[in-house]
């Protein structure tokens, strides 16, 4: 309870107490009647602040479970906020996630090209270093022939792996672009 709350009901207090003070005076200043008449008007003025104390206490009491219940649903209110903003984080990163998925594929990277290309570069290395050696057996030609349907048949066998990513990836990035114009739509 602060200061201003309590002001009302310590003036009320004071005049219950100079009421009370008045009658004694009275009482030993005065005639009995003058004394009996004093005692009656002070004791109806202390009956009427004894009232006004109490409805002041029960205002106050009002007033404060009144604070105390906006508190609370001020709290509430308060978690169900956060609760949303975490929400719309979440879904703010996975839009975010998929903006940079979708403009890497429309980039012409998606993660099967680019696992598809870092195998190229392993062959074409591979087969760099075996032309650099191939000099050797350019000397001997049947074993340069013979190694040379061997490469050709590997060669083979890769583009045939190549011609398979790249269906499996053209069919792949008509679905995304079928995906991604729906959800614009």
């Amino acid at each position: 309870m602060n200061f201003l709350t309590s002001l009302p009901i310590f003036g009320i207090i004071g005049f219950i107490a100079l009421g009370i003070a008045v009658i004694y005076v009275q009482w030993k200043l005065g005639t009995s009647k003058q004394n009996e008449s004093a005692i009656n008007s002070a004791t109806e003025s202390i009956k009427i602040y004894e009232t006004q104390v109490k409805l002041l206490r029960e205002e106050l009491a009002a007033e404060r479970q009144g604070r105390i219940d906006d508190r609370h649903a001020l709290a509430q209110e308060m978690t169900a906020l956060k609760l949303k903003l975490a929400y719309l984080e979440g879904a703010n990163e996975q839009k975010d996630i998929k903006i940079k998925e979708f403009t890497e594929i429309f980039q012409g990277r998606s993660p099967e090209q680019e696992q598809f290309m870092a195998e190229m570069r392993i062959f074409a290395e591979g087969v760099a270093k075996y032309m650099e050696s191939s000099a050797i057996y350019q000397k001997n030609s049947a074993i340069y022939q013979k190694d040379s349907a061997e490469i050709f048949s590997g060669m083979k066998v890769f583009m045939t792996q190549l011609n398979n990513k790249a269906d499996t990836n053209q069919a792949r990035n008509q679905e995304i672009d079928k995906q991604a114009l729906s959800s614009i739509d």
